[in-house]
């Protein structure tokens, strides 16, 4: 991965391009004189493929934005640009849409502009770590949402319980102001991990604000939640 530390990737050009051709009609069904927004940072693997070589290689125009989908200035950025430039297929990731639905959770400024040009909106996956630790959720409440962070705790145990069982063994969820993540949208999961554990790391320079490490860090000795912080786990809670 580049998230953590960046490094220097050599890629054949040949299959490289013959990949990003192909998949342009393949897997995105996009036609040369089609416009594509790839939502995505530009040192990101996606975000070079898809912001410049695959539509320019199949003829397509490509849209570049260079910022956030919210507060530039509203969680309308990504619909404006859309109506804007008569955008056929918009291609982001899930931390952009999640950011959106935080600012706007009716989408309600979507529907202030015309989006009958968007033919299909694709959504990269995320990875999901294998995890031998025990799970902890970081909740980033919606813009005026007041509900406690205890009360909150037991409604999503209850919740994950009622859909996965016990066996699930979530114990604890934390209240953040927002999560440290990559210019690229993704969540420094491990980074987080490493906090909590009371492991060294190396603040990762892709980092959106390093100031977030510290909020996350404050949170968790608060709540003492993880071994650096003498583990809390709730107990409070029946077998069923």
């Amino acid at each position: 991965g580049t998230t953590g530390k960046p490094k220097g990737i050599i890629r054949d050009n040949g299959g490289h391009a013959v990949a990003l051709h192909y998949s342009m009609s393949a897997v995105y069904d996009m036609q040369p004189g089609q416009v594509l927004f790839t939502a995505s940072d530009s040192g990101w693997v996606v975000g070079h493929s898809y912001s410049v070589f695959a539509p320019l290689l199949h003829g397509c125009t490509s849209v570049i934005l260079e910022g956030k989908p919210v507060r530039t200035p509203d969680a309308g950025t990504f619909w404006r640009i859309v109506q804007d430039h008569s955008v056929t297929v918009l291609f982001t990731a899930p931390t952009a849409f999640r950011a959106i639905r935080k600012e706007d959770p009716d989408a309600l400024l979507a529907k202030k502009y015309d989006l009958s040009s968007l033919k299909c909106v694709f959504v990269a996956r995320e990875r999901y770590d294998p995890r031998g630790q025990r799970p902890v959720g970081f909740v980033v409440l919606k813009n005026g949402q007041t509900i406690g962070g205890n009360q909150l705790e037991l409604e999503l145990i209850k919740l994950i319980r009622a859909n996965i069982r016990a066996v699930a063994s979530f114990r604890n969820a934390l209240i953040v102001k927002r999560l440290p993540k990559a210019r690229s949208g993704k969540i420094l999961r491990k980074t987080i991990r490493q906090i909590a554990d009371g492991e060294l790391f190396s603040t990762p320079p892709t980092i959106d604000d390093p100031a977030i490490l510290d909020e996350i860090r404050t949170v968790l000795s608060a709540q003492k939640v993880g071994l650096a912080f003498c583990l809390r786990i709730r107990t409070d809670l029946d077998s069923s």
